[in-house]
């Protein structure tokens, strides 16, 4: 049952994109990161299976700020225009010790976020340094 709630959460499911990223937030917030987000309401409205991939993009972000940069505050921001969702992560962790084309190499998180971007025509743009990173992606719906 986890590992089908898992691939496809039933929050998301039942409870729709709004709760999901609450619940995701909520159980990360337990570990003392602090959370702001912005996340334009049309992201309802888009086709379930680009909800999904959002949510998964965004729960791997966050885990990598969490996991490998040890950031104590996220800030997520959703905003569509047009064909284009534009999905905004920032963190105040130590950013990436790699260069990106080693951390896409290395680290199965980042490739599985490359390979959901691919499915929507997206791109993803990186910025990091020692006082936090930032990535930003685009998807396009179809």
């Amino acid at each position: 049952r986890n590992i089908s709630n898992e691939l496809a959460p039933t929050v998301l499911r039942d409870m729709g994109f709004f709760q999901a990223m609450d619940d995701v937030i909520f159980r990360l917030r337990k570990g003392g990161v602090d959370f702001k987000t912005r996340i334009d309401r049309r992201i309802t409205e888009l086709c379930k299976e680009l909800q999904l991939c959002a949510y998964r993009i965004i729960q791997e972000l966050f885990n990598n700020c969490i996991k490998h940069a040890n950031a104590t505050q996220i800030s997520l921001s959703i905003r569509i225009a047009g064909k284009e969702v534009v999905i905004i992560v920032e963190d105040d962790g130590q950013g990436f010790g790699l260069d990106m084309e080693d951390s896409l190499r290395l680290g199965a998180g980042l490739r599985n976020i490359r390979n959901r971007i691919a499915l929507y025509a997206g791109t993803m743009d990186l910025s990091s340094s020692p006082k936090g990173s930032k990535v930003q992606i685009k998807l396009y719906t179809k």
